[in-house]
């Protein structure tokens, strides 16, 4: 268990880690859907602050929960207890946010949602966050197997099991204690704590599925991308796509901006394109060995991965990604895609 900071020591110790690129503010949006005039019942919301290490989990004790209300209202504070919970109780009607400063020495974590409605009580509002310590990737092969690096932890795969059409892309949870698999017809499979939020298994595609991300700004959906650079989104805010673009090559992967709201797409020929997102440059004029087949953002939230056919792996901007290793032998000709923790 942690122990949060004193004010004074959680000023110096936020400056400092800001300079070191490692803090972060989680925002979560909360509604709390509006009662009928004859019933004005008021709402609650509470959950837990925990910290993750990709393996388990474990409560954050005396972090700062800061709720915004809707308009002009007052900003209200709780501090977590032993177990690392907080509640707000009696909230009127409207759509709330919900702040918690990064814990020292941990990576920033994706927001998350909840929908209430008026006189019902919302209690898995719960945050984890990532030690800096804490390092490592999956790697996805098209017949489903999953590869664990680093210090993440194998959850389950396809491989073995009858597919549809072949795994094209892997994403881990934003507690990092799952993934999902995504098949080229648009099936998604579920494992660890990874919920499924809908796929485009047996709809009509105009290209196939290449690729899959987080929606980084609520945590729970996710993002599909089509080789055309059509984008599919579930229980996620559309920033934009490719699919009306000449591309020189087809799309192959997709990953979130973790320090903003949008996505970067990458072309089999090292090309990336950015919406709502920064742009940290790409692999479009180098001689590749071997086509880019996945892209994943950095775990601080500066940067992102081009991974190659050959396990070939890209950082951006250079010298952002550490490497943990990949598959070999004949394996190379059937890598997919790469999730860093």
């Amino acid at each position: 268990m942690r122990r949060a900071l004193n004010s004074h020591e959680t000023k110096q110790r936020r400056g400092a880690l800001r300079i070191a690129g490692i803090a972060g503010v989680l925002i979560a949006a909360l509604t709390v859907v509006p009662a009928t005039p004859a019933f004005a019942a008021h709402g609650s919301i509470s959950g837990t602050i925990g910290e993750s290490n990709g393996q388990s989990g474990g409560p954050v004790e005396g972090a700062i929960v800061r709720l915004d209300p809707p308009g002009d209202g007052a900003i209200q504070t709780r501090t977590t207890d032993a177990n690392g919970a907080y509640s707000f109780e009696t909230l009127a009607n409207g759509t709330y946010s919900i702040s918690v400063d990064t814990p020292p020495g941990d990576k920033p974590a994706a927001a998350i949602s909840r929908a209430v409605t008026a006189g019902a009580h919302v209690t898995d509002a719960n945050i984890n966050f990532l030690p800096v310590s804490v390092a490592g990737y999956w790697i996805a092969a098209t017949d489903g197997a999953v590869f664990a690096y680093g210090e993440s932890k194998y959850y389950g795969g396809m491989a073995g099991k009858r597919l549809v059409s072949p795994i094209v892309g892997v994403l881990g949870t934003s507690a990092q204690l799952g993934y999902w698999l995504v098949a080229a017809d648009g099936g998604i499979f579920a494992f660890g704590d990874a919920k499924h939020y809908g796929s485009m298994g047996g709809k009509q595609l105009n290209a196939p599925i290449v690729g899959i991300t987080i929606d980084v700004l609520d945590g729970v959906g996710y993002y599909l991308v089509a080789s055309d650079g059509g984008i599919f989104a579930f229980a996620a805010e559309f920033s934009g796509s490719a699919g009306s673009l000449k591309l020189n090559k087809p799309i192959v992967g997709i990953t979130p901006d973790l320090d903003g709201e949008g996505y970067y797409l990458a072309a089999s020929d090292g090309g990336v394109f950015a919406y709502k997102a920064i742009f940290h440059g790409s692999a479009g004029s180098l001689p590749l060995h071997k086509p880019i087949v996945g892209i994943d953002a950095a775990s601080d939230g500066n940067g992102y991965t081009l991974i190659a056919r050959d396990a070939g792996v890209f950082g951006y901007p250079a010298g952002g990604v550490e490497y943990y290793g990949s598959p070999c032998c004949g394996l190379l000709n059937s890598i997919v895609g790469i999730w860093t923790i």
